[in-house]
Formats: structure tokens, sequence, C-alpha cells
């Protein structure tokens, strides 16, 4: 399906440009991962593929608690 792999390219691009974010200690990476991880939430219900969800969700939880604990951290 072309919208499937439209879409799964976009997310990559995502996930790539939220890792550099990341690494440059900018929480704005955690933005990009998040619209990655929820663009490929969308492609694997769009092609009925259970493990790509369930990977999206576990993905989003870690992300959520980075940002969470980046926070604190901050916060002291």
């Amino acid at each position: 399906m072309i919208l499937g792999d439209s879409l799964g390219w976009i997310a990559n691009i995502g996930f790539i440009v939220g890792a550099i974010e990341l690494t440059k200690r900018k929480k704005i990476g955690f933005l990009y991962q998040l619209i990655a991880n929820l663009i490929c939430m969308v492609v694997g219900i769009i092609l009925k593929l259970t493990s790509l969800i369930a990977i999206s969700i576990v993905l989003m939880a870690i992300n959520f608690k980075g940002y969470i604990d980046w926070r604190k951290s901050e916060l002291g």
C-alpha cells in the first residue's frame, strides 16, 4: 500500500530527526519521536499490523517516561 509506505518513510524521518535532537540535548526530540510513533501506529492500523501498533505504544510510553525524567532532573 503506497499510503502506508509513504507514512512509514515520514515516520522514519521523524525518528531520525528526533534522535538527532535528543543527542543535542533538545527536548523537541521527544516531540519528533512522539509524532513518528503516532504515524507508525496509524500505519499499523491501516495495514492491520498489531505488532507495529504494540511497539509504537511501548515506545511512546518509554519516550513519555524519558521526558518526565528529564523534566525532574531539570527541576532538581
